[in-house]
């Protein structure tokens, strides 16, 4: 394109020059063929405003294979060398209609020009301005987003017992074994373990400790044939014989007295749990079972003689 070619010319000459129709290129753009058409001939007035022009000249570059910036560029210094522009003309008129119809003026006195508007340049931005300004935007993004959005707690986590340390239930207590009996010259009182363990109370500010209630069971099952003589609590005495396989149950609130001819004859069962015979086979022994134990001790009393 020479300095004197058009704009509409050179797009005209370069558009034929590679067999392309003027229809085909408004189908690709979807523009009027009539607008195009203008375009080949500089009919700037029949054209859209400048804005939307632009816009499918640029389309129009790249159907017909231009660079579309050097056209753009092409048809903005196009439109600014015109010979003429509309401010010009009425400034180029007035003057001769004013002479024509007011008396000349005086030669000291020079008409006032208005100011030309001159062409707004196009500012070009370099890469660097643009990082410059996109690093700036990120930037104020960022802290926006740090000020409005605080960052969330971190979560508290609960506090897990240490892998080395474990919890185990409590044990239950190991039942107490009865120790063997005494000699018989001695008296032995048996401790009877409880069914459930008992907590020590501190001592009560009275002076007076109250009696334990606690009702006794004892249950008397004969092994060997054995004379016994019972009384529970204050209730009459009464006498028995065992024979193997016989049992009695007894309850009582405070005590119960026995006085056994054969201490090894009988097992005995004491608030559900099965102690340590009274004695050694053949042994009389008088017994006194009360809430704090038992207690053995031997009797000068005889069994009375067997009936022949």
């Amino acid at each position: 394109m020479n300095d004197r070619e058009s704009l509409g010319s050179y797009l005209k000459r370069e558009r034929e020059s590679r067999n392309i129709s003027l229809k085909e290129v408004a189908k690709k753009i979807r523009v009027r063929e009539q607008l195009l058409r203008a375009l080949e001939e500089d009919r700037y007035d029949l054209l859209p405003p400048h804005p939307y022009l632009k816009g499918f000249l640029y389309n129009y570059a790249k159907v017909v294979g231009l660079d579309p910036h050097e056209v753009t560029l092409r048809y903005e210094n196009a439109t600014q060398v015109k010979p003429t522009s509309p401010q010009e003309v009425p400034s180029q008129r007035k003057p001769q209609k004013e002479a024509e119809r007011k008396p000349p003026k005086e030669p000291d006195k020079e008409p006032e020009k208005k100011p030309e508007k001159k062409p707004k340049k196009k500012v070009v931005w370099s890469p660097r301005q643009f990082w410059i300004i996109g690093g700036v935007v990120v930037l104020s993004v960022i802290l926006s987003l740090l000020f409005f959005f605080p960052s969330p707690k971190p979560p508290v986590e609960p506090v897990s017992p240490k892998p080395g340390v474990s919890i185990k239930p409590d044990k239950p207590e190991a039942k107490k074994t009865l120790p063997p009996p005494a000699p018989p010259q001695a008296s032995v009182t048996t401790r009877v373990p409880e069914t459930s363990p008992v907590l020590e109370t501190p001592p009560a500010s009275e002076t007076t400790p109250v009696p334990e209630t606690k009702p006794l069971s004892l249950k008397l099952k004969g092994v060997e044939e054995t004379w016994v003589r019972i009384q529970v609590d204050d209730q009459p005495e009464r006498e028995m014989t065992f024979k193997p396989g016989d049992v009695t149950s007894h309850q009582a609130t405070t005590r119960i007295h026995l006085l056994v001819g054969n201490a090894g004859g009988l097992d005995v069962t004491l608030n559900g749990k099965l102690i340590e015979k009274f004695g050694k086979s053949g042994e009389v022994v008088t017994v006194i079972v009360t809430p704090q134990g038992v207690e053995t001790k031997p009797s000068e009393k005889t069994t009375p003689a067997k009936e022949e």
